[in-house]
């Protein structure tokens, strides 16, 4: 509700890096508060990157129903969802007074890291939050094309990493991160390789980069 209230005045700020800091200063007195319990360490590890292993059914259905209502609330109002995304990229969105749209966007972002927070940890909603999309906007151009790339980089990362960590028996948040890392790096070398093999190209490519 705060984050949709903020006024940002100078121009040269983003309202992502202030979010950023919410969210680190939000991390980090957690991580303090932790250290303090009897188990602080083991604790400590479990909120940074989950025990996605040891969901029960309880927690999985509480957290389907959650997210299923977030998802049917953004399919409904998804024009309404990107208007408001474009107009923030353009510099145009109204920042005084309230802003239901807005409000409602945060409202559904923050009930989804809570409950995912509680499975997965802050380490690995921080990157699925951040890695599938940034890819997704690096391999397409549309919005439909941006969703599905980044829900699959999602899955892909997910099935990858568990297996990571059930064949070599590492940690399955750490995994996970680790593989949606991997990814990010693959996708980022794909300009680099359009460079290469097409130096005399002076076209701009669908990746946003002028080649040559």
């Amino acid at each position: 509700m705060l984050i949709s209230l903020i006024d940002i005045r100078d121009k040269r700020l983003k309202l992502e890096a202030i979010i950023g800091i919410i969210y680190a200063f939000a991390s980090a007195a957690t991580v303090m508060l932790i250290s303090k319990t009897p188990h602080g360490d083991s604790d400590i590890q479990e909120v940074l990157f989950g025990d996605i292993l040891s969901v029960n059914i309880k927690q999985l259905t509480i957290t389907c129903i959650v997210f299923g209502t977030l998802m049917l609330i953004h399919v409904i109002f998804q024009k309404k969802f990107f208007e408001l995304t474009e107009s923030y990229e353009v510099g145009k969105i109204e920042t005084k007074g309230f802003n239901i749209w807005n409000f409602l966007f945060y409202i559904s972002i923050g009930l989804s890291i809570v409950f995912a927070v509680k499975i997965s940890g802050v380490i690995p909603v921080f990157s699925y939050l951040i890695i599938p999309s940034v890819c997704a906007i690096m391999l397409a151009r549309t919005n439909k094309a941006v969703v599905v790339i980044a829900m699959l980089v999602s899955f892909l990362g997910s099935f990858i990493g568990l297996n990571v960590s059930f064949h070599f028996d590492f940690p399955a948040g750490s995994s996970i991160v680790a593989t949606l890392g991997s990814i990010f790096i693959l996708v980022s070398l794909v300009p680099l390789t359009q460079h290469y093999f097409f130096k005399k190209d002076k076209t701009p490519s669908k990746f946003g980069l002028r080649i040559g």
